[in-house]
């Protein structure tokens, strides 16, 4: 399974949210995933290039269920490093914008005011977004 790798999540999040409520963006989309999506991830492997992958967007809606089955080869990659861990330093990550003491933590509370706050929650908000396309369970 090619995967990839987020390089600007709260501007993925932006994006989503500006492409769903606005026709021509989300036909833009959908004429070429690759394009739109390369100004916020990357390949993971080196390897690939986008060439090599092709992307399949599924829209969700109120009554649709889209439901994703893993890759077998990553199934097997997980259960082999949990068999082989010694399980002595915690692997099961977040990812960084939910690890408060990560540099690119968002703590959706921060600000003094209510303005700030709000600005918080909003980019947070944005970052668990473009994770909501993104995360796979390993």
């Amino acid at each position: 399974m090619a995967k990839l790798k987020i390089t600007d999540g709260e501007g993925l999040g932006k994006y989503l949210y500006e492409m769903l409520g606005n026709k021509d963006l989300r036909k833009k989309f959908k004429a070429d995933p690759k394009a739109e999506l390369a100004q916020f991830v990357e390949l993971l492997d080196p390897n690939k290039k986008w060439e090599d992958v092709t992307i399949i967007p599924h829209f969700d809606k109120e009554n649709d269920i889209n439901l994703i089955i893993p890759f077998l080869g990553d199934i097997q990659q997980t259960l082999d490093e949990i068999e082989h861990s010694t399980l002595a330093n915690p692997a099961y990550g977040y990812p960084d914008y939910c690890t408060p003491g990560n540099p690119n933590y968002v703590d959706p509370e921060a600000g003094r005011t209510l303005a700030a706050r709000k600005k918080s929650r909003l980019r947070a908000y944005y970052f668990r977004l473009s994770d909501y396309i993104m995360t796979r369970c390993k």
